[in-house]
């Protein structure tokens, strides 16, 4: 089992927060919101520093004013876990990802510094592991935040040509495209 976990590269907290996670994910394609949030609050209570879990309690539209608060500070804490990586692992590349996609998909949105923050992360992530796919997925949606559009589209457009199979970086490139498109429609 222990070598199950060193395989994954991730422990048994972590395995227990993705399973939810897809959980969640179920009943929201289902439209079941009350199932998505009671799997998201699962996850996060198995890891509180899962990107992708903190994003959907980001999003959650149900969400009330208290959640919302803690979902805040939630990120901040996970961000402060990721920054503590980064000083201690200074040539991994996943925790520098890690980093910059939670704030490109949550915070960075609203905050053009910590954007630009995500972009100098996602930027370093590289530097360590160049072409990888998923990288340039999180460059480029750290670029959507920060509003650069048409560097977000070339960015995603790398990233689709690496994993030409993967449907979640071609749903980006969708949206990017079609926010440039808009953007380019109102000049």
């Amino acid at each position: 089992f222990k070598a199950l976990l060193q395989a994954f590269e991730r422990d048994i907290e972590s395995i227990r927060s993705r399973m939810h996670f897809f959980f969640s994910e179920h009943h929201a394609a289902n439209g079941d919101s009350a199932k998505q949030k009671e799997e998201l609050d699962k996850a996060i209570a198995a890891d509180p520093t899962d990107a992708d879990v903190l994003i959907a309690l980001y999003r959650f539209p149900d969400a009330t004013d208290k959640e919302k608060r803690k979902t805040e500070q939630l990120i901040r804490d996970a961000m402060q876990h990721f920054s503590r990586e980064i000083c201690r692992q200074q040539d991994e590349a996943s925790p520098n990802n890690q980093l910059a996609w939670l704030v490109g998909n949550t915070l960075g949105e609203e905050d053009p510094q910590l954007a630009q923050e995500a972009i100098k992360y996602s930027e370093r992530s590289l530097e360590i592991r160049s072409n990888a796919a998923g990288y340039l997925d999180t460059l480029g949606r750290c670029h959507f935040a920060a509003g650069n559009l048409e560097q977000a589209v070339k960015i995603q457009k790398q990233a689709v040509q690496l994993e030409p199979h993967s449907g979640q970086i071609k749903r980006q490139l969708d949206l990017f495209e079609k926010q440039l498109a808009a953007k380019k429609d109102k000049s």
